[in-house]
């Protein structure tokens, strides 16, 4: 995906505003990143994978607004640093999207204690990172908007994903809790719950099955709407709750499954 152009830039909604996001160099993180950018925003990422390359096709571009730092979501320390340097460089901070995420295709009796920590510490501990260091910040700035990535796997199951199905129901349970917490700042708290969407993460998931055609297939017919979903359809939900069009909506969640949750 090619870094946003200044002329392509959709002033309004966010301009001037300044955003954290959590796996920024890829998949739906990435598209959130130039999403929030195009609308208005500067945005800061955090990402496990190297970031020079994301770094560099921004200042290429002549576009100033991105700031891409290396770090673990599962290291405070990590979280704390890339928050800090960005806000010392943007001023402000408004928005939090804690989308950073891993999968692990086990049932509950063959995931073992390191795989059930990494997975529960990228997908859920990672949200109580950003909180600590970010929200002083948005209670600085006189409000904000968190959105946290949930999954349609809150509300139902899959054949051996334990471990992920649990935690994103830990993450709507979490986001709904911040969202009481923090109205008094003026804080919204709301999490985006995609179906399946074409990702590096969806294409691990269907390689992960003795027959990946057979689960590809399977699992584009649970959408109604006939197919996935497209990263950039996540961000534009995004982009949504993180701008005052959102003002009135703070603890629910944002379904985007092409209906998948409608079947029965």
């Amino acid at each position: 995906m090619a870094p946003v152009r200044e002329n392509d830039r959709k002033p309004g909604r966010l301009t001037g505003r300044v955003a954290f996001v959590t796996g920024g160099s890829r998949g739906i993180g990435r598209a959130i990143a130039d999403r929030l950018i195009t609308e208005g925003a500067s945005v800061i990422t955090l990402q496990r994978s190297p970031t020079a390359a994301v770094q560099r096709e921004y200042e290429l571009s002549g576009d100033e607004s991105l700031r891409a730092f290396a770090g673990d979501v599962r290291d405070s320390h990590a979280v704390s640093r890339a928050i800090t340097q960005g806000v010392a460089r943007f001023r402000r901070l408004d928005i939090v999207v804690n989308n950073a995420g891993v999968g692990l295709l086990r049932t509950a009796a063959d995931t073992d204690d390191s795989e059930f920590d990494e997975l529960f510490d990228t997908n859920l501990r990672s949200i109580f990172h950003t909180a600590r260091y970010a929200i002083p910040h948005l209670q600085a700035a006189g409000g904000g908007s968190i959105i946290n990535m949930g999954s349609v796997a809150a509300h139902v199951g899959f054949e051996t994903d334990a471990s992920y199905c649990a935690s994103k129901g830990a993450v709507l349970a979490l986001t709904k809790q911040m969202a009481i917490d923090y109205a008094k700042d003026a804080i919204r708290v709301n999490c985006v719950e995609p179906g399946f969407v074409a990702t590096a993460q969806f294409t691990e998931y269907v390689e992960g099955h003795d027959d990946p055609a057979a689960v590809e297939n399977g699992t584009v017919a649970l959408h109604p709407l006939g197919r996935i979903g497209r990263p950039e359809e996540i961000a534009a939900a995004v982009a949504f709750l993180a701008s005052d069009d959102a003002s009135f909506i703070t603890g629910t969640s944002l379904v985007v499954d092409g209906g998948l949750l409608a079947r029965p």
